[in-house]
């Protein structure tokens, strides 16, 4: 009885851990490390044990290639001479999850039930994205402290409330990650009511994603959309109806994906014709440069971890590119980085890494070419082995799809079980502990921005008496992007035709010990076109009067105020303050 207790232990106590790291790594990602460590030491004691008794053990090829990846990573670091500064931050903090999962599942767990682990995943991901509608209704209802309640001022809420939670792109990852469980779940025992349950799953997916603005991820939801609706329908209609089916669905993509502002800026550049391609997205700059890196000769191990930045920043500053130089932006594209960091080898061990998958279990080929579809197209975009919440969970990801068994070896669904029950009321009271927690930097930057000083000491301008005044100083909530700290703050979005102009002006006041490097308005003209007026910060202590008057503009214009200190992580040593009067905005049509 009681080797019958400890066996069931050894299994019981691994399963448990693996579905907290589930959850953990899904939902809002800063709870990831302890549980992943804690998995890992289970899942090696559990192996060493299985070895100990003459157990067979069966390797694991993803999370070998997984492990090979990491350790040529490391090698190619310690080769270039990496300093330690970057190689701890980077091979010993971001990138260690690849590690300690491909260690603990170097072997394969088949006693553990990964069906479960990715439901936990997927609870995780609607736990995250349920905190942030929770979090947006309540701002909405309570925060909005003398702010009309428009669609705008909703939108810059909705995009603060993300950066406080998490990245955009992750959260959306995830959630995508979910609806291609929800599939398997389907297509593994279709009936009408799971049917149901995958539709409505899938509408309120895109839903979000769209709330999001997030393009990568818009692009994202379409083709596993139109991946899983083309595996439903294969072998049900013919080549005629297909063809029309994927058509609609097409076209129906198109009309939505234009409707979200961000997109809509760049059609509106592409059909005006005045605008370059490499402006119509930072990425197509930081990709332009990338290329002239690589066409100089890449090293056969590459530069190493950290090393690209310094060539890219150089390539901004001889293209004039001030916002990449700025906020020192990387390459926004996991496969260009490795390549350059680590060579064609690296990108060839990254690539087998993906392909390991695919060829190894045929049981679940359709799911893991979905996932790995949407994978590829998120490292396209972003650098997600670069960020720990990005490592956390591709590395859990990789390693639960290659320790899953066949289908007939799967533990069978069930309905919900007590823990379930008790499982997601739990994530329920952290979600809404975490609307009504520390409240600081982008949580409650949006209704921060519109504090106002009624009566502040200085000396008005005649014409500003009685005007509301916004008081910025170091407490006020900001954004950071490097060693960049800014404080962005959007009065208004408006539509603008090329035949329309429009007046932007107001009255800044510069405290006389203010140390930071920038203060200004600006027109951002479809997140293309910046138009900026300076205050001329030789003269502080006094008001001046910043003015933009534009005229052929087009589509959104966004009126902004703008103060950065540069280099800064915040604005704990922001000294002084700076006070804004209320904006005159006016536009004419002719």
């Amino acid at each position: 009885m009681g080797k019958n207790f400890l066996h069931c232990k050894t299994q019981d106590i691994p399963s448990i851990i693996l579905y907290i790291t589930a959850i953990a790594v899904s939902f809002i990602g800063w709870m990831a490390p302890v549980p992943v460590i804690a998995l890992t030491l289970c899942c090696l004691i559990l192996t060493l044990l299985k070895y100990r008794s003459g157990e067979k053990l069966e390797l694991n090829k993803t999370a070998a290639c997984m492990l090979a990846f990491y350790l040529f990573m490391l090698m190619a670091d310690l080769f270039n001479g990496i300093p330690f500064s970057s190689l701890n931050r980077m091979d010993f903090q971001i990138r260690i999850p690849l590690l300690l999962l491909s260690l603990a599942f170097l072997f394969k767990h088949n006693e553990l039930d990964t069906q479960k682990a990715l439901k936990c995943h997927a609870i995780g991901s609607y736990a995250t994205a349920l905190t942030i509608l929770l979090t947006f209704a309540w701002e909405v209802c309570f925060d909005f402290d003398g702010v009309e309640r428009n669609l705008y001022h909703m939108r810059q809420c909705l995009a603060a409330i993300f950066v406080s939670v998490s990245h955009r792109s992750y959260v959306n990852f995830n959630l995508l990650v979910a609806l291609i469980f929800v599939f398997l779940h389907y297509n593994r025992q279709p009936s009408t009511k799971r049917l149901i349950h995958f539709i409505i799953i899938s509408i309120a997916t895109g839903g979000f994603i769209f709330l999001s603005e997030a393009r990568a991820s818009i692009i994202s939801y379409g083709v596993v959309l139109l991946a899983m609706i083309l595996i439903l329908t294969k072998e049900k209609l013919n080549r005629r109806q297909m063809a029309i089916l994927l058509t609609l669905c097409g076209i129906g993509f198109i009309c939505a994906i234009v409707s979200v502002p961000r997109v809509t800026n760049i059609f509106h550049s592409l059909m005006r014709g005045d605008t370059a391609w490499l402006d119509l997205d930072p990425r197509f700059r930081i990709w332009n440069c990338a290329y002239d890196i690589a066409s100089q000769g890449i090293p056969f191990l590459g530069w190493g971890a950290g090393e690209l930045q310094p060539l890219l920043q150089e390539c901004y500053t001889s293209i004039g590119f001030q916002y990449g130089e700025t906020y020192s932006l990387g390459t926004h594209n996991q496969f260009i980085e490795i390549l350059l960091e680590y060579g064609y080898l690296g990108l060839l061990l990254l690539l087998a890494l993906l392909g390991s998958l695919v060829y190894r279990n045929k049981a679940y080929r359709k799911e893991i070419v979905l996932w790995i579809a949407l994978l590829v197209i998120n490292l396209f975009f972003e650098n997600m082995l670069s960020r720990a919440i990005g490592s956390y969970n591709i590395a859990f990801l990789l390693a639960i799809w290659g320790n899953r068994k066949n289908p007939s070896e799967e533990h069978q669904a069930r309905k919900f079980s007590r823990t379930d029950f008790i499982l997601i009321p739990l994530i329920l009271i952290i979600a809404i502990g975490y609307i009504r927690s520390n409240k600081s930097k982008h949580f409650v930057t949006f209704q921060k921005h519109f504090a106002v000083v009624e009566n502040p000491a200085e000396t008005l301008p005649s014409e500003m008496e009685g005007s509301p005044i916004l008081k910025i100083d170091r407490t006020t909530p900001i954004e950071s992007w490097g060693e960049v700290a800014f404080m962005n703050y959007y009065f208004n979005e408006l539509k603008m035709k090329t035949s329309d102009s429009i007046h932007f002006s107001l009255y800044v006041y510069v405290d006389e010990s203010f140390n930071g490097s920038l203060v200004r308005i600006k027109l951002d003209e479809r997140n293309t076109n910046i138009y900026e007026c300076y205050y001329d910060l030789g003269k502080r202590g006094t008001w001046q009067k910043l003015i933009l008057d534009k005229s052929g503009l087009e589509g959104n214009v966004a009126c902004i105020i703008s103060i950065d200190k540069i280099p800064a992580k915040d604005f704990s040593e922001l000294e002084g303050y700076v006070l804004f009067s209320k904006p005159v905005i006016q536009t004419t049509e002719k």
